[in-house]
């Protein structure tokens, strides 16, 4: 409809309704804008063009995700880090069959991680322009997005920087807001569907709907939503938006035990990226919790490396640049040793300031992600962001340590 009308809307009621009667009009905010404007962009490209961009047309989005991962790698470990976390972002089976589709988790997560990767690589100036345009694409293309990027501000190594990101997730949600505005008559930020996947995720249905494969196989039947939709008939957009999202906040109030136990139930479909409607030794599902398994393990592995790294690093920094200073050439000064040493002291404190913000924003993915999972839809694509830092740390164990580039080029001269 963009690409055809200009209008991003959709004229599909079935979902909120059950069907769309006469006098309904386009649903104008049911999705956020992200997504659709790059299919847009890429049925307009091809009508231009006269071919057919579809089998292509995500590949940029996949070369960005894999190259923002290697560029995260590379600030964190230099060159070899960043080659092996390219290559274990690229060879995952998640990738070689997830990546290729237009889908919103891939082009929201790919936008992330760029995010990630320019505030990592400290670029400066012109640099924080494209920052700011990935942080706003991002932001209206996954919420996810809004709580990942907001709280870097508390990171103050890269607080800058995470200022930039922030302005640009305010300037293109105030923007999507102010259109919501013009042509429904609210300020709406969110996507008007987001009610709805709540209810699904967590209503009375969630956890028959979760063994049949998905959250949203039950409400599919018109028969059994036919209650349901009695009451949001003569509801607009943002009102059915308002009615579902009650409906499920008094739902999970009143049946706590129910709600935790399907929220654990898809944190661990989606983490072991199951299909539940199939035995677990179904091929499909065995590869599939082989691969994750291996997945954690090497990050685990990866995560215990890094949390050793600062002193391993000043330990090493010490050994090459304290003990040339500390006696083994004889005229040496005390002013030299007293700046070798100096140098050491403020290499190792940098490296622990690091250390524990990249710490720090990994809790605060995992957190973030684990929470989403628990109180929405379950599936393998909805923790794809959180698997760019697990590539990462399976790339720390593979190549055994990380080692700053500062490392061999910050080392002070000696007289």
């Amino acid at each position: 409809m963009l690409a055809a009308t200009g209008n991003l809307e959709l004229t599909d009621w079935s979902r909120l309704k059950g069907g769309t009667r006469a006098g309904d009009p386009p649903l104008r905010a049911v999705e956020l804008p992200g997504e659709a404007l790059w299919v847009a962009a890429g049925t307009r490209t091809g009508m231009s063009l006269g071919i057919n961009v579809w089998d292509y047309w995500n590949v940029p989005v996949a070369a960005l995700l894999i190259v923002s991962i290697a560029a995260v790698g590379l600030a964190l470990g230099g060159p070899m880090l960043a080659l092996i976390a390219g290559l274990v972002a690229a060879l995952d089976p998640v990738t070689l069959l997830h990546a290729s589709n237009r889908d919103d988790a891939v082009l929201g997560s790919a936008l992330l991680w760029a995010v990630f990767a320019i505030i990592a690589l400290r670029r400066r100036g012109w640099g924080y322009v494209p920052l700011f345009i990935a942080a706003g694409a991002a932001a209206i293309t996954r919420m996810e997005a809004v709580l990942l990027i907001v709280p870097l501000l508390a990171l103050g190594p890269i607080r800058r920087a995470a200022a930039i990101a922030v302005a640009g997730v305010v300037m293109a949600l105030g923007v999507w807001g102010a259109r919501n505005q013009l042509v429904l008559g609210h300020f709406v930020i969110g996507s008007t569907h987001d009610g709805i996947t709540l209810w699904e995720s967590n209503g009375p249905f969630a956890q028959r709907s979760l063994s049949l494969g998905q959250v949203d196989i039950v409400s599919m039947n018109k028969t059994v939503m036919a209650p349901i939709f009695a009451e949001t008939q003569d509801l607009d957009e943002v009102g059915s938006d308002v009615y579902f999202k009650g409906q499920a906040l008094r739902y999970m109030a009143s049946r706590p035990l129910d709600v935790m136990r399907t929220s654990a139930e898809k944190v661990a479909v989606s983490i072991a990226s199951i299909h539940p409607d199939l035995p677990l030794t179904a091929p499909r599902n065995l590869a599939a919790m082989f691969d994750n398994a291996l997945l954690l393990i090497l990050a685990g592995i990866g995560l215990a490396r890094f949390a050793r790294s600062p002193m391993a690093i000043a330990d090493q920094y010490a050994r090459v640049h304290g003990g040339r200073a500390g006696g083994s050439r004889p005229d040496d000064s005390d002013i030299s040793k007293h700046i070798t040493a100096r140098h050491s002291d403020i290499s190792k404190q940098s490296d622990e300031r690091e250390a524990r913000g990249v710490s720090w924003a990994f809790a605060g993915m995992c957190l973030v992600t684990i929470t989403l999972l628990a109180i929405g839809p379950a599936g393998m694509r909805y923790w794809l962001t959180l698997r760019g830092a697990l590539w990462i740390l399976a790339a720390v164990s593979i190549s055994g340590r990380l080692i700053p580039r500062t490392l061999s080029s910050s080392a002070p001269a000696l007289p």
